[in-house]
């Protein structure tokens, strides 16, 4: 029941989502600390209060992060939610390549985990390599047909860096439908709508990012990359700039 709950929220991908997640996977192990999916668990919420910048110290929660996982993996050396994560840590260090290996054998040991084809898909597009970004993140949508919606998102980066526009703003609108408060998507949808030469509609999606949250720029939206220095980055923080977002 504890992990039923947190499957609910940390899809959210809210810091108070994640609190609450962490405090579950913690009742899971007072209850056996010897309990390998509640170790990735709990190591999935430091990693994730690392790559959003809600942690006061982010080395030290992936310090954390690391640390549950190599417990997990004494447990069971070939746990897949395990060498998954390791893949998704990988990610949070810009360890791309290796973490694509962790993350390849999470999907070969469980073959139906979804998670692992999404952060496989997550790496690739990270090293500019969208064709098998998107084949990996189709693969992770068909194995959780309730996919959550940074499953989608990992595919519309992929529809980016492909530069298949139509269908990145196509998914892009999907997913702001869902969560109108996602300032990523939304900024995503923008960039689409700018290279599509839909100006007025990428400015008015950059009037919503300014409504929700006047802080947010085009600099901010790179930092939440998880590669910032990626090939294709300059140019679309360009179009970013050109819808009227601020730098």
């Amino acid at each position: 029941k504890l992990l039923k709950k947190q499957a609910k929220t940390t899809v959210e991908y809210r810091r108070s989502a994640i609190g609450r997640a962490r405090d579950l996977f913690q009742k899971a192990l007072q209850i056996n600390p010897s309990f390998p999916a509640a170790l990735v668990g709990l190591a999935r919420t430091h990693i994730e209060d690392a790559s959003w910048g809600w942690s006061e110290d982010r080395l030290e929660s992936l310090r954390e992060a690391r640390r549950l996982i190599d417990n997990a993996l004494e447990i069971d050396p070939d746990h897949a939610l395990a060498c998954g994560e390791v893949g998704h840590l990988k990610l949070a260090g810009k360890d791309f390549e290796d973490g694509i290996t962790w993350a390849m054998k999470a999907t070969r040991i469980a073959p139906s985990l979804g998670d692992a084809y999404h952060i496989c898909a997550t790496l690739l597009n990270s090293l500019g390599r969208f064709d098998e970004a998107l084949r990996y993140s189709r693969e992770a949508n068909q194995r959780s047909p309730t996919a959550p919606d940074p499953y989608r998102a990992v595919m519309l980066d992929a529809y980016i860096g492909l530069r298949r526009w139509p269908d990145a703003v196509a998914l892009a609108r999907h997913i702001v439908a869902r969560r109108p408060n996602w300032l990523l998507t939304r900024a995503a949808l923008a960039i689409c709508l700018e290279a599509l030469k839909l100006h007025q509609e990428a400015r008015r999606e950059v009037e919503e990012i300014h409504t929700r949250n006047p802080k947010f720029t085009a600099s901010r939206w790179r930092q939440y990359m998880y590669n910032s220095d990626r090939a294709d980055m300059p140019d679309l923080e360009q179009k970013l700039i050109a819808a009227g977002l601020r730098p």
